[in-house]
């Protein structure tokens, strides 16, 4: 009797029988119990296709030589084939309709409710007033000035030691101009500077860390500089002067690539050989002309000679380009010292010493960082970013 009632609860609802473990597709459509009460196993066999059932017709689809019933009053528990058509024909359909509304939500676009673009980030919000100045949350500014890390800066606001215009800021969430002046603890910390030119002594490498144990920048310049600078290129450890510190990397890759043709200038002081004479119009004309080196034939304006000390400003910067090319010349290096990086001038800065780049050499380096794409068509391979400058 636990087998019709399960047989017939499937066999009429939209769910799966627990106790057979079929669908009501499988078993309404294709399959059908027979002789569940009879205390017999039960078989099942496919409905004949060609049988013909029609309403008040059940008698009709009993079949013979099996005791096998089909739908009649003797097996109360099986489901007459009309029916189970029925409900199968009704449960596809709904199913049906089902995956089509599933599919037109899924591909159908809000068409009632346009899609708005997202909104600006702080960093790209102008200040009010219309300076054009960024706008950054106080925190990041005190960090990205390396003044501490987020929490601690977060404390120092909270505790009403960071002053912005000579007014207490108690938020760290406040808003504020990159360019503001912020004072902590009574220190002034102004703005991350875009460019810092510092004179290199000779015998430093152009690296933040070595593997043995040489002087390199980290024991030369104050950490918090480093924290939000990296240097533009490298200059040789047996060269000395001008080496400039970046604190944005388009403008360090546009300085580097050979493409925007930012000239450096050296001042050589060169060893003449017995043999050989002055420097002069001949060493002009060949740096003119070309020097053949091992990477290839590179060129070289000679703005001026004073006795050994030759001027030579070059417009790309291989690995010891300048000492290659005036020695395959015939005048051997001696001294090597960077005067000039575009329109940034080393000047009276003394050895060791850094500051920040301002005035027309910033302005000149904002314009290389503005340069429209078309002119600024920028192709790996420059060599310059990984090689050491003359």
């Amino acid at each position: 009797m636990h087998a019709c009632r399960s047989i017939r609860y499937f066999s009429r609802g939209p769910w799966t029988s627990a106790r057979v473990g079929t669908s009501v597709e499988s078993q309404a459509g294709f399959m059908y119990a027979e002789r569940v009460c009879g205390g017999t196993a039960p078989s099942t066999r496919r409905l004949a296709s060609s049988r013909s059932v029609g309403a008040g017709d059940a008698s009709a689809a009993s079949t013979g030589g099996g005791g096998g019933r089909d739908g009649d009053d003797d097996n109360p528990g099986a489901l007459p084939a009309t029916e189970a058509k029925l409900n199968l024909r009704s449960l596809r359909t709904a199913r049906e309709r089902g995956s089509v509304r599933n599919k037109r939500k899924k591909s159908k676009p809000n068409q009632g409710e346009p899609s708005s673009p997202p909104p600006p980030s702080p960093a790209s919000r102008s200040a009010p007033g219309g300076g054009g100045a960024r706008l950054l949350r106080l925190s990041k500014l005190l960090a990205d000035r390396a003044i501490g890390t987020r929490s601690e800066v977060d404390t120092l606001v909270r505790r009403g030691r960071v002053k912005v215009d000579g007014a207490v800021v108690k938020s760290p969430k406040t808003k504020l101009p990159v360019d503001c002046v912020i004072e902590v603890n009574g220190e002034v910390h102004g703005p991350v500077p875009l460019l810092v030119a510092f004179h290199k002594p000779k015998g430093v490498i152009t690296t933040l860390s070595d593997d043995w144990d040489r002087e390199d920048l980290s024991d030369v310049l104050p950490k918090s500089l480093l924290l939000k600078h990296h240097p533009v290129g490298r200059l040789d450890a047996d060269s000395s002067g001008l080496l400039l510190l970046s604190s944005d990397g388009a403008l360090t890759h546009r300085l580097l690539n050979p493409r925007f043709e930012v000239e450096r200038e050296y001042v050589a002081s060169v060893d003449v050989p017995p043999e050989g004479e002055e420097p002069g119009d001949s060493l002009v004309t060949a740096l003119k002309e070309g020097i053949t080196t091992a990477d290839g034939v590179y060129k070289a304006d000679v703005p001026a000679i004073s006795g050994r000390d030759v001027g030579v400003v070059v417009r790309e910067g291989k690995n010891r380009m300048v000492r290659r090319m005036l020695a395959n010349a015939g005048y051997p290096v001696l001294e090597l010292r960077r005067e000039r990086y575009g329109k940034i001038l080393l000047g009276d800065l003394p050895e060791g010493e850094h500051v920040p780049v301002s005035g027309d050499a910033l302005e000149w380096a904002r314009s290389v960082l503005q340069l429209q794409a078309a002119t600024a068509a920028v192709v790996d391979g420059g060599g310059d970013e990984k090689g050491v400058e003359p």
